[in-house]
């Protein structure tokens, strides 16, 4: 579902305050989310997707390429400079 800019910045927004909220109300919940290594970055409690979905991502990347190629082409998503810069 295609957003405009400014309300996925609200979405964003809204869903950090509602984390910041939880984590508040239920300081010890155990959400998997929550256990990154600051150091690292790394969760071990997440799943894994590349190990799970073998090739999955990489037709889904092409799948969203294709999308964004024909949109930044087509008359609603192309700017009128762009193909001067080609």
């Amino acid at each position: 579902m295609p957003q405009q800019p400014d309300r996925v910045a609200t979405i964003v927004l809204s869903c950090c305050a509602l984390h910041n909220l939880l984590r508040l109300r239920k300081p010890n919940a155990d959400l998997p989310v929550d256990k990154e290594n600051p150091d690292t970055h790394d969760n071990s409690e997440l799943p894994d997707i590349a190990g799970n979905y073998r090739g999955y991502t990489n037709v889904q990347a092409n799948i969203q390429r294709q999308y964004l190629v024909e949109y930044f082409n087509s008359e609603a998503g192309s700017v009128p400079w762009q193909l001067d810069m080609i």
